[in-house]
């Protein structure tokens, strides 16, 4: 078995690919995403090689195919005369979690740090969706670069007042991150009321309570409510309570595919 650090080329990629015979269907969305890492410079050689048995290529088609799509070269570790029969074996462990690589590096809540940061890029991209597509998820990596004490500390708040099976950590959090941008200690005593039930001095509409009972009912009858939806209810009875407005129950209306409303 020979191991060498190279240089790969598009040319050299395509080349390669000639040898990919017999491997499992290519996922696009996949090749999407590393292609938008090469060319954003996001790429790094983590040491994951590119395998070649005496035949074929048994591991890195994505890798490669991105690699001559991009038109840039980049560097890994390439390996070859792996025995034919290692492709069985390959990719059989499950995947690092987000969350447990922030563990790793003592972020504190993390779950709830990555959900919110997931869920923050993709209100800020904007549309109908609060999921990031295959080609543009963060990575880890990304992840944890986003995390600031803003991030952390929304996080908390988030794990403190989330109702479970109802609201979770990942709306509570994005939605007070946001709102606390506008007015820190109303988006507390806003979202304290809608998890708890009680009411502050700063709340001066019934939009928290209104949002609070919607949710439970719902949650309660098994209606099923996407995330998209709770965010968008979550956001009509904070920009009401902001409005000095008290909503009626149509006031927290939601049509799937409609762009996700602005905290205001």
């Amino acid at each position: 078995m020979r191991i060498e650090v190279v240089t790969i080329t598009p040319a050299m990629a395509a080349q390669w690919l000639l040898l990919n015979t017999n491997n499992r269907k290519l996922r696009k969305p996949y090749v999407m995403k590393i292609k938008a890492d090469i060319m954003s410079g996001k790429w790094m050689m983590t040491g994951d090689p590119i395998r070649f048995s005496a035949k074929r290529l048994i591991d890195g088609q994505h890798r490669l195919t991105a690699i001559a799509e991009s038109g840039m070269s980049v560097t890994s570790v390439v390996m070859w005369d792996v025995p034919d029969e290692a492709y069985d074996r390959i990719d059989q462990n499950k995947t690092r979690s987000s969350s447990e690589i922030l563990t790793r590096h003592g972020e504190a809540n993390a779950t709830a740090c990555a959900s919110v940061v997931n869920m923050l890029a993709a209100y800020e991209k904007g549309g109908a969706s609060l999921q990031m597509q295959q080609y543009d998820r963060l990575t880890a990596c990304d992840i944890l670069h986003a995390i600031n004490d803003e991030v952390r500390a929304a996080a908390a708040f988030a794990n403190q007042y989330k109702i479970v099976r109802v609201l979770p950590a990942s709306i509570v959090g994005t939605c007070v991150l946001l709102c606390r941008r506008l007015d820190h200690n109303l988006a507390d005593a806003f979202f304290k009321n809608v998890a708890t039930g009680e009411k502050s001095v700063l709340i001066k509409t019934s939009n928290a309570t209104l949002l609070r009972d919607r949710l439970l009912v719902h949650a309660a009858t098994s209606k099923t409510m996407t995330l998209e939806h709770k965010f968008t209810w979550c956001v009509r009875a904070w920009n009401a309570e902001r409005a000095g407005v008290d909503l009626k129950n149509n006031g927290l209306k939601f049509v799937a595919g409609d762009p996700i409303p602005r905290v205001e």
